[in-house]
């Protein structure tokens, strides 16, 4: 019994130490500061491609979906920055399968930013707008103030 445990650990740590072996010694960041490429510098001349998803980004299975969305996006942007996919940049689009595809992107998807602190949460997007109306009447607003920087009061 004892020979067959040490069998079975030497093939354990053999299998192991081949997995090690496969990483990579080449470092990720390469140029100045260790950031890749600069944004702009890839050659973006053919236009640009459309990555397309569709999966449940609303109702009960959204973790699944956003979590799906967030790691294409990644991808999309590390794809640009890399300059992959020379001549084109690469645009995300995801879509929701759980609304209508009539109704799709058409909708805004309105979250809280929530601190948590040690007196309990701080709801940091309390004086957002939330119903349709609110929403609408506030982004009239802004066209009306016309094109400004962040901070920047108008006239």
């Amino acid at each position: 019994m004892t020979r067959r445990r040490t069998i079975i650990t030497a093939a354990i740590l053999a299998g192991t130490l081949g997995l090690t072996a496969c990483g990579t010694n080449r470092e990720e960041g390469q140029g100045e500061g260790g950031g890749g490429t600069t944004a702009g510098a890839c050659d973006t001349s053919k236009g640009t491609l459309i990555v397309g998803m569709v999966a449940p980004l609303s109702g009960g299975l959204s973790a699944l979906g956003l979590g799906m969305r967030n790691s294409a996006q990644l991808a999309v942007d590390q794809a640009n920055e890399a300059c992959k996919v020379p001549g084109y940049e690469l645009a995300f689009q995801p879509e929701d399968d759980q609304v209508p595809e009539e109704l799709r992107g058409i909708g805004v998807r309105i979250e809280d930013d929530v601190l948590v602190t040690p007196d309990g949460p701080k709801i940091l997007s309390d004086g957002l707008p939330r119903t349709a109306d609110d929403v609408e009447a506030w982004l009239a607003d802004q066209r009306a103030k016309g094109p400004r920087l962040p901070g920047q009061v108008p006239d």
